[in-house]
C-alpha cells in the first residue's frame, strides 16, 4: 500500500464502528425489514427476487444470488468504485472522522471538505464568467467553432478563467474562503516576489476534474490565445493524484459497467466529443503518461479496455508504449486505428458516430498493433523482415503465458513464412537472455464449505466464550483451508468476553475478495444452535470433520490396495489391509 494510502487500524476501526451499513446501503438500495436482517433487490446483478441482505447488528451484507457479501466498505468499493483507502476516507470524511497523514504533518478536522470547499467556489466562478455578456464572449465562440453543444457544456461543466491576475484571488476573499486552502488545490499560485497570490488559469477554457463519488477534485485547462502550455492541470494535493485519476469518470462509470467496456483517449474535448455521440464510456488520463497505476483502477470496472488515441505519430507511440504496462497482466487491452491527421474529436465530427464504432469494433489487440508497427518501421527486404521478427520475438518473450507466447509463435511463423519451431527457438533464446522475474496473473479459486468446517466458524462468531472450553490449535487443525483457517485465527483472536462479534473481527484491509465473500457468509449465517448447546455442537463438529478424515484416508488407500492386486504385490497388499483394518477400527470407536 502506498504511504499516502496508510491509515492507522484504529481510525479504520473507528470509522466502521460509527458507520451505519443499513443506511449506507439505504442510499443505493431499496431494503425491507425481515426479522433482524433487511432485504431487498441487489445492485450487483440482475435481481428479480429479493436476495440481498443486509445484517446491522454484524455490519455485514451478502447476497444469496450473486456470492458478493463483506462490510460497509466494500460496499463502496463495488459501487462507488473506490480503493479500500478511498472508502475508507469516503466514510470517515462523511462522519467527520480524521484520519492522521501518514509522512507528513497532520491535518486540521475538516480539511479536505474545505479544498472541496474551494474547488466548488472556483467552478462557480469559472461557470459563471464563461455565462457573462462581455467577459465570456470569446470562450463561447470558441467552444462554437469547435461544434460544442450547450448540452455538453453543461454536462462537463465547462468554464472560462478570464484574463487578469486576481480575478478568482478575490472572488475567494469575498466570500472569506482561505487563501491557504486555494494554494493547496493549486487554484491560485504565490507570487515568486513579494507578497500575495495570482489566478493559475487565465484566458483558459476550465474543465473540473470529478472523483468517482461526484467531488471537485482538480481542473484541466485548456489555452485559448497566448504563449503558454496547451493545458495546465491542478498540482497533486490531499485531494488529487494524477496518476489515479481520470476525466470524465463520474459520468463514465454506468456506461462502463453497462456495456463492460471502457474506452480510453487522450484530450478532454476527445471525452466531450466521444460523450455527445453516444460513447458515454469513454475517459481521458490527466495530464500524465498512461501508468500502472491507471491500469489497475480501470480493472475496478471492466477488463475490455480500448485505447482511442490521436491518429498522429505521437499518438501511435503512446498508444505502442502501454504494452510495457499490459503485457504481464492477464487481459489485454485493444487499440483503435485512426488516420494519421485525426484525433477522436475531428474524427467524430468528420465521419459520424457509426465510423468510429466500426474502428472500435475492429480494434486489434494492443500486442497485435505493437507487432504491427515493428514490421512498418522495420524497413523493406531481408534486413527489414530479420529486425522485425527480432523485435517481435523479443516481445514475445517478455510473455509469462506459454500459451499466448505459443500462439503468437504460430502468428509470426505464418506472418514471415517461417519454420514455427525457428521462431520459438528465436523466443527461447530472448527468454534465457532476460532477466526480469517472470509475472504470472493472479487467479481466483473456487472455495468448498465443509458443513463441519462451517458450524465451528458460526459458533465461534456467536458465542465467543465457548471456545474456552477446547483447546485452540486442535480448532484450527480442523479447519484446514486457507481461508477458513483464516477466519478461524481471527475468531480465536478476538475478545471472548463479548456477546457476538462481527464485521471489524473477520476483515481486514488487505483481504482478497474471495475472503471477503467467505467472511460476509459467515456474518450472514444464524446461530447454528442455542447458546446451551454451542459446546456440543463444536464437538460434534470436530467428531465429523475427524470421521471424515479418516474415511478419506481408507479411501486412498482402498484405490493403492486395489493397484496392488493387478501387479500381484502380496507384501504390499498385506501391509495395505492392516493399515485400512487399523483406520475403520479407530473410525468405529469414534462416536455417533
Amino acid at each position: 500500500m502506498p504511504k499516502s494510502d496508510f491509515i492507522p487500524d484504529a481510525v479504520i476501526a473507528e470509522v466502521r464502528a460509527r458507520a451505519d451499513i443499513a443506511q449506507i446501503i439505504g442510499e443505493t438500495v431499496t431494503l425491507k425489514r425481515v426479522g433482524t436482517r433487511l432485504v431487498g433487490l441487489c445492485p450487483f446483478h440482475k435481481d428479480m427476487q429479493p436476495s440481498f441482505y443486509v445484517n446491522p447488528d454484524r455490519g455485514a451484507f451478502k447476497c444469496f444470488g450473486c456470492g458478493i457479501g463483506g462490510d460497509v466498505f466494500r460496499f463502496l468499493m463495488e459501487t462507488q468504485r473506490l480503493a479500500f483507502p478511498e472508502a475508507v476516507r469516503f466514510l470517515a470524511e462523511r462522519l467527520n472522522i480524521e484520519i492522521p497523514a501518514a509522512g507528513g504533518p497532520s491535518r486540521p478536522r475538516g480539511y479536505r471538505e474545505r479544498l472541496f470547499a474551494i474547488n466548488d467556489a472556483a467552478l462557480a466562478f469559472y461557470r459563471e464568467m464563461l455565462a457573462h455578456p462581455e467577459i465570456g464572449k470569446a470562450a463561447r465562440e470558441y467552444l462554437r467553432q469547435r461544434d460544442c453543444p450547450r448540452s455538453m457544456m453543461e454536462t462537463f461543466e465547462i468554464g472560462y478563467a478570464p484574463d487578469g491576475w486576481e480575478r478568482l484571488v478575490q472572488h475567494l476573499q469575498k466570500r472569506a474562503l482561505s487563501l491557504q486552502d486555494a494554494l493547496a488545490v493549486g487554484v491560485i499560485a504565490q507570487r515568486e516576489q513579494g507578497e500575495g497570490y495570482y489566478d493559475r488559469y487565465r484566458n483558459r477554457l476550465v474543465f473540473p476534474v470529478r472523483n468517482p463519488a461526484g467531488k471537485v477534485v482538480a481542473f484541466s485547462a485548456r489555452l485559448l490565445a497566448g504563449d503558454g502550455p496547451k493545458y495546465i492541470n491542478s498540482p497533486e494535493s490531499d485531494i488529487f493524484s494524477k496518476s489515479r485519476t481520470f476525466f470524465g469518470i463520474h459520468l463514465a462509470t454506468k456506461a462502463i459497467s453497462q456495456r463492460d467496456q471502457v474506452l480510453i483517449c487522450e484530450g478532454n474535448f476527445d471525452v466531450v466529443s466521444l460523450h455527445q455521440f453516444g460513447f458515454t464510456n469513454a475517459v481521458a488520463a490527466l495530464g500524465t503518461a498512461f501508468t500502472e497505476n491507471h491500469a489497475a483502477l480501470l480493472e475496478r470496472y471492466t477488463k475490455n479496455v480500448v485505447f482511442v488515441f490521436d491518429g498522429d505519430a505521437a499518438g501511435q507511440k503512446a498508444m505502442a508504449r502501454l504494452i510495457d504496462i499490459y503485457l504481464p497482466r492477464e487481459f489485454q487491452p485493444r487499440a483503435v486505428v485512426l488516420p494519421p491527421s485525426e484525433d477522436p474529436d475531428s474524427f467524430l465530427k468528420k465521419n459520424g458516430a457509426d465510423a468510429m464504432k466500426d474502428r472500435i469494433e475492429k480494434a486489434p489487440p494492443l500486442l497485435d498493433f505493437v507487432i504491427d508497427g515493428y514490421f512498418r518501421q522495420s524497413g523493406p527486404g531481408e534486413d527489414g523482415l530479420v529486425r522485425a521478427m527480432n523485435a517481435a520475438c523479443a516481445l514475445a518473450a517478455r510473455i509469462t503465458n506459454p500459451i499466448q507466447r505459443g500462439l503468437l509463435a504460430k502468428t509470426l511463423s505464418a506472418r514471415a513464412r517461417l519454420p514455427e519451431e525457428t521462431i520459438r527457438q528465436q523466443i527461447d533464446r530472448a527468454r534465457r537472455g532476460r532477466h526480469a522475474p517472470a509475472v504470472s496473473p493472479v487467479k481466483t479459486v473456487a472455495r468448498q464449505l465443509p458443513s463441519s468446517e462451517w458450524t465451528i466458524l458460526a459458533t465461534l462468531l456467536h458465542f465467543p466464550g465457548v471456545r474456552g472450553g477446547f483447546d485452540p490449535e486442535n480448532l484450527l487443525l480442523a479447519l484446514p483451508d486457507g481461508f477458513l483457517r483464516t477466519l478461524g485465527e481471527r475468531l480465536l483472536e478476538a475478545p471472548a468476553d463479548q456477546s457476538a462479534l462481527g464485521s471489524e473481527t473477520l476483515m481486514r484491509a488487505e483481504d482478497p475478495d474471495e475472503l471477503r465473500n467467505l467472511a460476509g457468509d459467515l456474518l450472514m449465517t444464524a446461530p447454528p444452535c442455542e447458546a446451551k448447546v454451542a459446546s456440543q455442537m463444536i464437538r460434534d463438529a470436530l467428531q465429523d470433520r475427524e470421521r471424515r478424515k479418516l474415511q478419506e484416508e481408507i479411501d486412498a488407500l482402498s484405490q493403492e490396495l486395489e493397484q496392488a492386486r493387478t501387479t500381484g504385490n502380496q507384501a504390499r497388499i498385506d501391509d495395505l489391509e492392516r493399515r485400512i483394518f487399523a483406520l475403520r477400527k479407530t473410525l468405529k470407536m469414534i462416536r455417533f
